[in-house]
């Protein structure tokens, strides 16, 4: 699966649509295509394309058994 096809795929698992727009963001490392119809910057879609997902959620249990470990910690 290409770059642009996870890409494709992650959009389509957040439930946005991919417009044919991007633009581009340039940083130290270099310059990086974003998506126009997505609110994050460069940043976040490189950690898109260098750390690939499953588009599972985190299940509500393990949310909320952390909730109650972080409130013990109080």
């Amino acid at each position: 699966m290409s770059d642009q096809e996870q890409q494709l795929r992650i959009l389509e698992i957040s439930g946005q649509k991919l417009n044919e727009n991007t633009r581009f963001e340039k940083d130290i490392l270099g310059e990086v295509e974003i998506p126009s119809n997505v609110y994050w910057g460069i940043r976040t879609q490189r950690a898109i394309n260098d750390f690939k997902i499953s588009g599972k959620k985190v299940p509500d249990s393990f949310i909320l058994a952390f909730a109650h470990i972080k409130k013990a910690c109080l």
